[in-house]
């Protein structure tokens, strides 16, 4: 995961965590007068909830006003939609602890949000026949999603995963007066 920010804005990494075996990274990013929180993740490929408590408890300890959590997550959300080929594994109780890590930090598969049917996977095995899966996901902050302007794959130099961009909008929306009834 990397970060690519226009000059003419100022950032400052304010907090950072690394995890032990180093499988993520978290910052307080902060971008003009906006703070994000990014968390680069690697997670392990099999099934060991703990993982995302781990880096639950770990955001808790951050600003968390902006949250960005990318990466290799190993888990499939939907078998039907997300994994094509294999056995019908799919780390079911880290999922559920993943599921958890979304619902109290409140955040959203941008791109499932986007795409709810597209079954466009990440990540795809070389043995025969073949096995892809969908493994690598951004989830961010749910009212952050109107801040994204572009969320897509690209085919992997080198990788048996594709690569997965997320392009946010680092401004606040600017809001009219409203109006009342």
């Amino acid at each position: 995961m990397c970060h690519r920010i226009p000059k003419e804005e100022e950032e400052e990494v304010v907090k950072e965590e690394l995890s032990p075996l180093g499988r993520f990274i978290i910052i307080d990013l902060q971008v003009n007068q906006r703070m994000f929180t990014i968390a680069a993740i690697y997670a392990p490929n099999v099934d060991t909830p703990g993982f995302f408590v781990e880096i639950s408890n770990a955001l808790h300890r951050f600003h968390c006003e902006t949250i960005i959590c990318g990466g290799d997550l190993n888990v499939i959300f939907n078998l039907e939609l997300d994994k094509k080929g294999g056995i019908p594994r799919i780390n079911f109780k880290a999922r559920e602890k993943c599921f958890e890590l979304m619902f109290s930090h409140d955040l959203v598969d941008i791109w499932k949000e986007r795409n709810p049917f597209d079954n466009n996977c990440t990540w795809s095995s070389n043995v025969t026949p073949g096995i892809h899966c969908r493994l690598d996901y951004f989830l961010i902050s749910r009212h952050a999603g109107p801040a994204v302007s572009d969320n897509v794959f690209s085919p992997g130099f080198l990788s048996d995963h594709s690569f997965v961009c997320l392009s946010i909008g680092t401004q606040e929306a600017r809001r009219g007066p409203g109006f009342w009834n």
